[in-house]
């Protein structure tokens, strides 16, 4: 078989206009790179306003959670009894450096909200890109910063859509990932995707007590390290890990008024906000590296 990057074709230009361009482009790289480094993980800036309302001592529980789990010999994971003891080490993590420095308190998600599950398409059957009036909701559709893809969703055709038409998302429903290395991963169903239907590897939470609990602060909440370590805490240990269902309504957090969660949310989102026009400059300044290529190619044409 032909390697396919051997006749990837690229301009051949000389030596001095290459090193010239190179020099060109290098303080540009520099300055994206020192921009990339301001930036803040949308997770850091959750667990930051967390840490700063309730007392959390993030940084320490990250610490034991690698003094703990991540210098565990491959041998002691294969231990059926020594994977249970890892899931007891991070409920210690999240008992002592996460609820318990808190002093206030905490409710049960299964009080908050109702949990349903996805569905598989019908044996045999398949996605496709060819647009539909029906949307599938994969789990490749959701990144970890909680926010969906809308530009590459897929659909399925209305025959399947009547196969699983009960198991949809609906605006403001939470998302979940329940199975494999992305269990955990979380977002909120924006309007463009309310009604749509939902893989059976996500769980579906429904907040039912919309009164007293906002949807944002409860997605939130699972985003960050309050919900991370009882996550990984009721998972399995294996490489497909699984989060029952029944074990997300066990999932523990901060039992506070509607005003305090506003003023979460709205902070969590102004540092968020505070992010965008970074990495737009980031952008820029790769256009820039685009036009440099694009100038030198044609000048030694």
């Amino acid at each position: 078989m032909n390697n396919v990057f051997e006749e990837i074709k690229i301009p051949k230009i000389p030596l001095q206009k290459q090193n010239e361009t190179i020099e060109l482009i290098n303080p540009i790289e520099n300055q994206i790179l020192e921009i990339s480094n301001s930036i803040l993980p949308p997770q850091d800036i959750i667990d930051n306003v967390f840490a700063q309302h309730f007392g959390f001592d993030i940084e320490n529980a990250d610490k034991k959670k690698r003094e703990l789990v991540h210098y565990a010999s491959l041998e002691d994971l294969a231990n059926v009894e020594l994977k249970f003891d890892i899931s007891l080490k991070y409920r210690y993590i999240f008992l002592n450096y996460i609820k318990n420095p808190s002093n206030i308190e905490w409710i049960e998600l299964g009080k908050l909200v109702d949990v349903k599950g996805g569905k598989r398409l019908p044996k045999g059957q398949n996605i496709t890109e060819e647009k539909t009036d029906y949307k599938y909701i994969r789990v490749d559709d959701l990144s970890w910063s909680g926010v969906f893809d809308l530009e590459n969703i897929k659909y399925i055709s209305e025959e399947n859509h009547n196969a699983i038409k009960n198991y949809i998302a609906k605006e403001n429903d939470i998302l979940l990932t329940i199975v494999g290395a992305t269990v955990g991963k979380c977002g909120l169903v924006p309007a463009e995707l309310d009604g749509e239907n939902i893989t059976e590897n996500f769980a579906r939470l429904i907040i039912k007590d919309k009164d007293n609990y906002l949807p944002e602060y409860v997605n939130y909440c699972l985003q960050s390290k309050t919900s991370v370590y009882q996550i990984d805490e009721y998972k399995g240990r294996g490489s497909q890990g699984k989060l029952a269902l029944f074990r997300i309504k066990k999932v523990k957090m901060p039992k506070i008024g509607k005003t305090q969660q506003q003023e979460i949310v709205d902070e969590i989102k102004a540092e968020l906000d505070k992010q965008e026009p970074l990495k737009q400059q980031i952008t820029t300044e790769r256009n820039k590296i685009d036009k440099i290529i694009e100038q030198c190619i044609m000048t030694a044409q």
